[in-house]
């Protein structure tokens, strides 16, 4: 730990490096890898893994690695026919199961043949490493992973030739094969179906992609994805709840010219259902994540509607996301609005400024005890939470038209960056001291507290810090290990990123395994957008300063958006927010003359300088609840 506190203080990049990168926009390489990993060298000459994609076969004469490769290529086909040409003929009814949509999928990046050997029961057995990225399971729904796995793959004799005899119970696949057979979409569901304001929650899944080219894959993308989200809420994700009745069956679906027609039976009709306008956005959303430009049209029994819903929602017309009202229901965690900017800390005091280079600073006055940390706006910028108060004993802070107050005593422990609802009426944040963790809720208006439920993450691991969604229907959690000696030079929550149900009482319940795998410690996640989220990443490797990843709220497609490395920004800390309208990120870059903040635009992934450094002088905590 002596390494980190050492690497986290020292000064990394010259002023003048920083200077000249705020002169110029600095790019950044394209992104998109996964995780990178160094190709195997260890097979056998004669196979390349790499090379056979499915290159046919089997032919005749080839050895047992040549038949092992074959077969691992023929599976990144996902054509059942072509796996069941390379096992035993007792064997392909087991290999006819994959053909269902729900059938499970372990998805790797590199795998590496071994040299085949007898077991102890005189069996022939190629070994197969494989680098893991997830897998699919029911077909829908994604879980990360990391790490290597052995498949031991045993072979016999159908005549001369060699063949697999036990192909196992799952089917494997290269993530590159994965990433074009199966298609990322999203359900819309609702986390509260008395909001007098219609809201979604956006859920990720898969769906099959269809034959590139063929003009009926859009149509089967949909197809799938509605029929998941009449089967409604399930799995982690049965704390949401759907509009749509029960009985709901999707009988046919058209697509041409860009125009959708989704034909349901009559129980959609059904009263006593609700509002009509989430029944109808839930529909057009859904639809609309997988084809952006298309207008929607809902029919019962072949016939159009006029009304759906106790609202008496016109159900008629042609629909599509960007259309009031349904536009509206897109949850945002606060608008963007003239006068805007973001929040950090310089010696202990807190600031603001615009999210703009070239503006300047300006102090906030508040009459409240110092050092202050990690403030943050209500996603109505009508009040911002702050910490109060030393390393050992702090309090959390409202300010609110220009006032602060308590909104608690000091508590001993250690609290975790304030996080607000998403309608700006409650606070929430993690209290860590010799009793547990704890989770806060503290309601802006009354002032009222409580402890809220927090279950233990898995592997005994203790949450830190959380983040509430944008539809407040989620959590991510920091987790680490209860024993774990918190370092002054670490005062941002480092560890394990995970995924909680939130509901009115608390937390309902943890992913199963963290969501970033195999990225390092996780700093300072936050909601990009409802189902994207950011954060800060380090490894053990001392000499790496950390990289800012972006990464689906189910763990899919890790992506790197900046690694120091690329552009002489320095250390970037472990320090990260979103500006107000979600179009940059805010890090902290540390230099030898002091701290400054900088922008990285997420579409460009250039980066330009928030405020400029001054001997001695740190921003840290930038903060904004804006995602």
């Amino acid at each position: 730990m002596a390494d980190r506190r050492a690497r986290l203080l020292r000064p990394i990049v010259a002023l003048a490096a920083l200077l000249g990168l705020a002169a110029c926009t600095a790019g950044v390489p394209g992104t998109g890898e996964v995780v990178s990993v160094s190709p195997v060298t260890s097979a056998p000459p004669s196979v390349n893994p790499e090379i056979l994609q499915d290159a046919g076969g089997p032919f005749l004469g080839q050895s047992e690695s040549e038949v092992a490769v074959g077969f691992m290529n023929a599976m990144n086909t996902g054509d059942v026919a072509k796996i069941q040409r390379w096992v035993m003929p007792q064997a392909r009814d087991q290999v006819a199961g994959w053909s269902t949509p729900t059938t499970t999928v372990r998805v790797y990046s590199v795998f590496e043949p071994g040299t085949e050997y007898v077991s102890d029961e005189d069996r022939r057995i190629v070994p197969i490493k494989l680098k893991l990225v997830g897998q699919l399971r029911g077909g829908r729904d994604w879980y990360p992973a990391s790490g290597d796995d052995l498949l031991s793959l045993e072979l016999e004799k159908d005549g001369a030739d060699a063949r697999v005899a036990h192909p196992g119970p799952v089917i494997w696949m290269r993530d590159v094969n994965f990433s074009k057979l199966y298609a990322s979409a999203e359900l819309y569901l609702v986390p509260d179906l008395t909001d007098p304001t219609p809201q979604l929650a956006p859920v990720p899944v898969f769906v099959p992609n269809g034959v590139e080219g063929d003009p009926k894959a859009p149509e089967l993308r949909v197809k799938r994805a509605v029929e998941l989200l009449l089967a409604g809420p399930q799995d982690r994700y049965s704390n949401l709840s759907t509009a749509i009745p029960d009985g709901t069956q999707l009988d046919d679906v058209r697509y041409a010219n860009d125009a959708v027609t989704l034909n349901l039976n009559r129980s959609f009709t059904k009263e006593g259902g609700g509002s009509g306008q989430l029944r109808i956005g839930q529909l057009v959303w859904t639809v609309n994540r997988l084809l952006p430009n298309a207008s929607i049209r809902v029919l019962v029994q072949g016939r159009p509607l006029r009304t759906v819903g106790s609202d008496q929602f016109p159900a008629g017309r042609r629909w599509n996301r960007q259309n009031e009202p349904l536009a509206e229901m897109w949850p945002q965690r606060s608008v963007e609005r003239e006068g805007d900017s973001i929040l950090f800390v310089r010696r202990g005091e807190i600031f603001s400024i615009p999210p703009e280079t070239g503006q300047s600073p300006r102090p906030m006055e508040l009459d409240a005890p110092s050092p202050k940390a990690a403030p943050t706006w209500s996603p109505d910028h009508r009040s911002m939470a702050f910490l109060a108060g030393g390393a050992t004993a702090q309090a959390l802070w409202v300010e609110s038209e220009g006032k602060a107050f308590p909104a608690t005593g000091e508590l001993a422990g250690k609290l975790s960056p304030p996080s607000w609802s998403p309608d700006s009426k409650r606070v929430y944040l993690v209290l860590r001291n010799d009793a547990g963790a704890r989770l806060l809720e503290v309601n802006r208006r009354t002032m009222h507290k409580r402890f809220l439920t927090l279950p233990p993450l898995p592997s005994g691991l203790q949450p830190a810090s959380i983040a509430v969604s944008p539809d407040g229907a989620f959590v991510l959690a920091v987790g680490d290990r209860p024993d774990r000696k918190i370092e002054e030079a670490e005062p941002v929550p480092g560890g394990q990123l995970f995924l909680g149900q939130f509901g009115p009482d608390g937390v309902i319940g943890w992913s199963r395994r963290q969501i970033a795998p195999g990225l390092g410690r996780v700093f300072s996640p936050v909601w990009v957008d409802p189902v994207t989220v950011g954060f800060i990443a380090e490894t053990d490797n001392k000499d790496d300063l950390g990289k800012l990843w972006t990464v689906k709220s189910d763990g899919w497609d890790p992506t790197a958006v900046l690694n120091n490395s690329d552009i002489p920004i320095g250390d970037i800390g472990n320090h990260l927010t979103v500006d107000p309208g979600g179009r940059s990120f805010i890090i902290t870059a540390r230099s030898s003359n002091g701290a400054s903040l900088w922008l990285v635009n997420r579409q460009d992934k250039s980066a330009s300088y928030l405020t400029l450094p001054a001997p001695n002088v740190f921003d840290t905590d930038p903060s904004f609840a804006s995602r």
